[in-house]
This record gives C-alpha cells, sequence and structure tokens, in this order.
C-alpha cells in the first residue's frame, strides 16, 4: 500500500465533525489526567458543540447547498450530446465475500443516471472510471468492472462501455481516462458524478484539458417544508451531509496545493469563470 495515499485517506478524519469531536474529546481526558480541568472542560465542550451543530439542517445545508447547486440538473434527454459519458464509480460494491454480484451503494444513483443518458443517446461510449485502491484478496474486483456488470443490467451494451480499472482518486480518474479519450480519438464528456463532488471533478478534468459537460446526480440536500425549528434539532443524516461537504472543500484545497488543479481555480470550488 502507497504510504502517501494511506495518509491521504486518514488525515481527513480529523477535520470531520466526528473525527475532531473524538479528537477533542481525546484531549480533554488528557487535559484532566494532568491537572487542566477548566481546560478539559472547554475542550469537552466544544468538541460536543461542533458535533451538535454540523448534525442540524440548516448548517448542513449552508455548507451542502453552494457545492450541489454549482453545476445545473437537467433530464438526461436535455443533456448536451457529447463523444462519451466519463462515470466515475465510487458508489458500487464490489463483489467481496459474502456479496456474490456487485451492488450499489449509496451514491448508486450515478450508475442510473449514466444509463439514463447512454439511452437517451447523448453518447454512444460509456467511459466507467475507478480502480480498487485497497485489495484484500484475489477474489476482489476493479469498482470500474463491477460498474460495467451494473450498467450492462441496466440496458447498456457491453460492447460501449470501456472500464478503467488503475485509478485510485479522483485525480488519476482524469489522468487515466485523458489517456483513454485520447486514445480514441474522442474530445468532449459528459461528466457523471455526485453532485457535491461535481466541483471538484470538473476543476480536475477540465485541468487535464478535457472538455467536460457537469452532469450531476445524486443529490442529497432538497427543499423541506419542516418547521424551522425542529430543522435545528441534530440528526445523523445532517451529520453525513455536512461531513460530505467538508470533505469536498478539503479535498478541493488539497487538490488545488498539491497542483492537481490548475491555478484559475484558486483554493475554493468555483467556476473558472468566476474567478
Amino acid at each position: 500500500m502507497d504510504l502517501g495515499f494511506l495518509i491521504s485517506k486518514l488525515l481527513p478524519l480529523f477535520v470531520y465533525p466526528l473525527g475532531l469531536c473524538l479528537l477533542l474529546g481525546s484531549l480533554a481526558l488528557l487535559l484532566i489526567a494532568t491537572g487542566w480541568r477548566r481546560s478539559a472542560f472547554v475542550s469537552l465542550l466544544s468538541g460536543l458543540l461542533i458535533l451538535g451543530v454540523a448534525s442540524t439542517a440548516p448548517v448542513a445545508e449552508r455548507l451542502l447547498n453552494p457545492l450541489e447547486r454549482m453545476y445545473a440538473i437537467t433530464l438526461p434527454e436535455e443533456a448536451e450530446v457529447a463523444d462519451a459519458i466519463v462515470l466515475l464509480s465510487g458508489t458500487v460494491g464490489i463483489k467481496r465475500r459474502p456479496r456474490v454480484v456487485p451492488e450499489l451503494l449509496a451514491g448508486g444513483q450515478r450508475l442510473l443516471h449514466a444509463a439514463r443518458l447512454y439511452r437517451a443517446s447523448r453518447a454512444p461510449l460509456v467511459v466507467v472510471a475507478g480502480g480498487n485502491a485497497f485489495r484484500s484478496g484475489n477474489d476482489d474486483q476493479e469498482e470500474a468492472t463491477a460498474a460495467r456488470e451494473i450498467l450492462m443490467e441496466l440496458g447498456v451494451p457491453g460492447s460501449a462501455i470501456v472500464a478503467e480499472t488503475q485509478s485510485r482518486n479522483t485525480y488519476e480518474n482524469a489522468i487515466e481516462t485523458a489517456q483513454i479519450l485520447r486514445d480514441k480519438g474522442l474530445r468532449r464528456i459528459l461528466l457523471v458524478t455526485s453532485a457535491s463532488h461535481m466541483p471538484r471533478a470538473m476543476a480536475v478534468f477540465r485541468s487535464q484539458q478535457i472538455d467536460s459537460i457537469a452532469q450531476p446526480t445524486q443529490i442529497v440536500s432538497v427543499e423541506t417544508d419542516r418547521p424551522s425549528l425542529l430543522r435545528w434539532i441534530p440528526e445523523a443524516e445532517y451529520l453525513h451531509h455536512s461531513r460530505i461537504a467538508i470533505k469536498e472543500y478539503f479535498g478541493f484545497f488539497v487538490y488545488r496545493w498539491r497542483g492537481w488543479i490548475s491555478d484559475e481555480y484558486g483554493f475554493m470550488p468555483a467556476r473558472p469563470d468566476a474567478n
């Protein structure tokens, strides 16, 4: 396992609300053990406050909506015509024991949207990007291979699907996909991924000079008619939404810092023409 890649997966855990709360709670225990009881109380209270606030609907929406609303949501038949549909496949359960077939995970809407775009004749080819970052045995398969099987069940012919199985993250998705597109002489793509992930994905793909049209899906922050008071009651669902948003902001910053996103984007998610 690549140590740098492993660190890149572990480090964000400490900026998510739950991880930060646990970190501050651990610090509180250490402070109590060393006699700093007042500081321990502040540390523990801060952790609980972060966790509670991040678990409310208004805060989760404030974090997530700018990401999910950045690119327009369209019906498949209204999408522009392109040379290929590129599907970022990190939302499928690979065939690993005790599974006997690939399964859709929470973000399986991506695969459904890609299949709908293909059936709407928006592009003649689907490129599925995604390898397997954490192999545990010889029975593992790559995410793109698993996604290909499900796409075929959804009516996309196998001859119209190319599986890119080497990439482990969004940056590598773009690098490997760019090579496939060049080899096939394809230029314009419909990029399919989660709405919250789309700003980072578009920035990375366009930084690789790939003519990309956003086709966001899997929207989790939707309008609601719940009374305002109830929206401030902490819930696990909204904690998860906050985590999704923080992951994308943190990921965008790190990608920009590492040079995987071009200078025109700055360090926060935005369209190039908005800077």
